[in-house]
């Protein structure tokens, strides 16, 4: 749930946010701006058409904690690059988003088998979603207007790597928990009459 909350939030900083901005520090003209961004909705929708071929090399869970790191990678390389560059960083972002979005779900569906469950937990990582955003936003607002974009799309990379970096071994040490628990309390269950 919670890298889904940093793939919504990247992607709304990076597609909505700050999409014009970049396009006008890199000195594309206002025009250009319609065709950059349907040329991104193609790459997204054909990342969204291929999910599946990441389960040949890597599982789902795998592949969000992955696809988390590529966006973030992908936010540090927008900070510093030429116009051509940042065409091939939004493309390969939009790519990875259409990519990450079903992956994640289908994690989720996962995760949480129970459907009377299931409907609140998404209902809850929505709420965190717009939560986040908007508390990004008004940052990325202040950013904006000190001229620090690319700090800011720094910052951003860095904070997606970050927050990889932590849930990962906590993910995998819960796990261990939960594996050397569950032997015990089969044990201590009673016997059936």
């Amino acid at each position: 749930m919670l890298q889904g909350v940093a793939l919504f939030t990247l992607t709304r900083i990076v597609q909505v946010n700050l999409f014009n901005p970049i396009l006008d520090a890199q000195g594309f003209r206002v025009d250009q701006f319609g065709r950059i961004l349907a040329m991104n909705t193609l790459f997204e929708a054909f990342g969204a058409a291929f999910p599946t071929a990441l389960r040949r090399w890597v599982s789902d869970f795998h592949a969000v904690f992955w696809l988390t790191l590529a966006m973030g990678t992908c936010c540090w390389g927008l900070a510093n690059c030429s116009w051509f560059g940042c065409l091939v960083w939004l493309n390969l972002f939009s790519v990875i988003t259409g990519l990450a979005y079903p992956v994640q779900r289908q994690v989720m569906n996962e995760h949480i088998p129970d459907s009377d469950y299931r409907a609140s937990m998404l209902s809850a990582e929505s709420l965190m979603d717009r939560a986040v955003c908007a508390w990004v936003a008004h940052r990325l607002g202040i950013a904006l207007q000190a001229h620090q974009m690319n700090f800011f799309l720094q910052a951003a990379g860095a904070a997606s790597l970050f927050s990889c970096a932590l849930f990962w071994p906590a993910y995998f040490a819960a796990r261990r928990i939960s594996r050397a628990e569950a032997p015990s309390c089969e044990d201590s269950a009673e016997p059936p009459p």
